[in-house]
């Protein structure tokens, strides 16, 4: 009996094929392919070595499969201590190939130019015991934890006497997507792919200024201008390009297909994308048939086509980030006109409604803990997937 081929078994096989538009590889190169003689040629505008002395390290706020990320502080002079973030890499790992990949990264990092909506690059420690990367500490966490709280925010508000009402506004939704997509104009402008565009790597800063960032993420784009997936590792499939997804191959214009999952996740307070699929497997299957995320309920069709527009499986039918900063923007001038795109009324309405459902129908007769929708949402293929990390 033939043994019956999955979809995992098809995505694989694809991307062990050979790429016509060629390979990006994580090693470092030597001179003798030219990588190393571009990155000598490119103008080194970012960050500095820092000795592992100046920096104090605090509570680790993240950890992962190879290092984590701690809050600390720099004293860069006698006269100036500074809250950082301080990426590590694991102890066991410090003679991996994962080393030289960070190595790499610190290379890519100190050319991208500051920018107001990405997260500074502050510089690197490395010595025999320690390698870290040094960036500036956002401190309000993620936008995904922002947005995820705003349901409790208002539940707080109603208890406390108010109405219980809009906590977010339309204003700052718009502003977060608009300062974002300015932000991926510049990374696309120096021939940076992201490749892991969700709201959980956007941070929150003073004043509502959101800011890129990478977390080991980002990998270099040169000639021919596409990145091609060649190790393994959990992917974040729910945000990723059809054609990263199947051909493991990346462009500026797959960050754009994130771009626009990101916006729905934006109007949805920080939801799941693809609630409806809960299965990897059924996602890819759904995907490889055409199926796209429908509108979301409580935001203008005018909003929803813009997402939509990412989604497109040609990537070069995709709009750049240049045009959808624009289209943003005039979304934004329309609000001015007291048009609605976002109804973060009806949203948080929508969401306690929903969690109201979900306490009554997660417990049966006797008390006891029954699974329920929400809490299954991201039970993947993979056992390694779990709630913590839904990078799969």
């Amino acid at each position: 009996m033939q043994k019956q081929t999955s979809i995992f078994d098809t995505i694989n096989a694809k991307q062990r094929e050979p790429s016509r538009r060629g390979t990006f590889s994580l090693r470092p190169r030597t001179s003798s392919d030219g990588h190393g003689a571009r990155l000598a040629s490119v103008d080194l505008v970012q960050g500095k070595s820092i000795d592992v002395g100046q920096l104090t390290f605090e509570e680790v706020v993240a950890e992962g499969e190879y290092g984590g990320v701690t809050r600390g502080s720099y004293a860069a002079n006698d006269d100036m201590c500074r809250d950082v973030s301080i990426k590590m890499l694991k102890d066991e790992l410090l003679k991996s190939a994962e080393k030289r990949n960070m190595l790499t990264e610190i290379r890519l990092m100190r050319r991208i130019k500051c920018h107001e909506n990405i997260v500074e690059f502050i510089g690197w420690s490395v010595s025999p015991g320690c390698v870290c990367i040094v960036e500036e500490l956002m401190p309000f966490g993620s936008l995904l934890d922002y947005l995820r709280a705003q349901t409790s925010l208002a539940d707080v508000d109603a208890v406390e006497g108010g109405d219980g009402d809009v906590v977010v506004t339309q204003h700052a939704l718009l502003s977060f997507a608009q300062q974002i997509a300015a932000g991926m104009i510049h990374l696309s402008q120096l021939q940076v792919v992201h490749r892991d565009l969700a709201c959980r790597n956007v941070y929150i800063d003073h004043e509502n200024l959101v800011k890129i960032s990478d977390y080991s993420i980002v990998r270099d784009v040169y000639t021919p201008n596409v990145y091609r997936q060649t190790t393994g590792g959990q992917l974040p499939v729910r945000w990723m390009a059809y054609e990263a997804i199947f051909n493991g191959e990346y462009t500026s214009k797959t960050d754009v297909w994130s771009f626009g999952v990101l916006l729905w996740e934006l109007c949805t307070l920080g939801d799941i994308p693809y609630p409806n699929l809960i299965r990897t497997e059924q996602l890819l299957e759904e995907l490889e048939r055409g199926y796209r995320m429908e509108n979301p309920g409580n935001i203008s069709t005018d909003l929803f086509l813009l997402m939509d527009s990412c989604w497109n499986k040609l990537p070069t039918i995709r709009p750049t980030f240049n045009k959808l900063y624009a289209d943003i923007t005039a979304l934004v001038h329309e609000e001015e006109d007291d048009v609605v795109h976002i109804d973060t009324e009806g949203i948080l309405h929508e969401k306690r409604n929903k969690s109201s459902f979900s306490r009554m129908t997660s417990q049966d007769g006797n008390g006891s803990r029954i699974p329920t929708f929400a809490s299954s949402v991201l039970v993947e293929e993979d056992e390694e997937a779990s709630e913590r990390d839904p990078c799969v």
